[in-house]
């Protein structure tokens, strides 16, 4: 229900529509938990299910839900996606009392099989739509580089895992350029940028990354990249023996993450 109320006051629907966008959402969740991962048919999918307990209404029009009415919801969602994932993930971090002083950043590069031809895309430059990501060849997660993919990259809270962010991206992408672009729409979400440790691997140590992150003032916790020159100098001083770190008693801090 949460999530109803994020949505609701931010689409506005077609009065000729009879169920919501954001039923249509929780309706589409409703078939992903049970297995149930396209639009074809979902309302005889879910109708062995108690859908008005569910949805919390004993009128609940499941047949209401088209494949039609679902995919007309993907399209009004689209435009605004990224500002309504973030609306929700605030609103549990909100509810749930989630730790955000450590931010994880990461990628990963989804397959794809068969052609996925790039057509009728010039249409989105002058529109207000964004630009669908670049389905092509990049470099493989999966060690699959045969195959096209897409780069899909997250900002997760370490308590819970709980996504801030996440964007699909175009397959040829870079980490470095990813990580950089997320850690500077991070700013804005935060109070004090020294009170969020933003960690990544070895993508977060490069010039884009630390401009970013010192020019936000932000923390970053990464790697030191092997092919770095530094990483050879202090890899060939002999070892000192390793000192018993003290952790000082952690205190208790507000949320750094603006809940507005």
């Amino acid at each position: 229900m949460m999530i109803l109320e994020v949505i609701d006051p931010s689409l506005r629907d077609d009065p000729r529509c009879r169920v919501s966008t954001s039923e249509c959402v929780a309706v589409m969740l409703c078939g992903v938990f049970v297995g149930h991962h396209d639009l074809w048919r979902m309302s005889e999918r879910l109708a062995p299910y108690d859908m008005a307990t569910v949805m919390r209404d004993p009128d609940f029009p499941l047949t209401a839900f088209t494949e039609e009415r679902l995919a007309k919801m993907l399209d009004d969602l689209y435009p605004h996606v990224d500002r309504l994932m973030t609306a929700v993930a605030l609103h549990a971090v909100q509810q749930f009392r989630i730790g955000t002083e450590f931010l994880h950043f990461d990628t990963t590069s989804p397959s794809f099989f068969g052609a996925h031809e790039q057509e009728g895309f010039a249409s989105f430059s002058d529109s207000v739509v964004p630009t669908p990501p670049l389905i092509t060849f990049g470099y493989s997660k999966d060690k699959r580089p045969d195959l096209k993919q897409v780069l899909f990259g997250t900002l997760v809270t370490s308590d819970g895992g709980v996504p801030l962010f996440g964007q699909a991206l175009d397959g040829n992408g870079r980490d470095s350029e990813a990580a950089a672009s997320f850690f500077g729409r991070l700013r804005s979400l935060v109070r004090d940028p020294r009170e969020v440790r933003c960690v990544a691997d070895s993508k977060g140590w490069c010039a884009s990354v630390l401009d970013v992150v010192q020019r936000e003032r932000l923390r970053l916790l990464s790697r030191l990249p092997r092919s770095h020159r530094l990483h050879r100098t202090l890899m060939a001083k002999p070892w000192v023996g390793a000192r018993r770190i003290v952790r000082p008693a952690r205190k208790r801090r507000d949320n750094p993450i603006i809940t507005r």
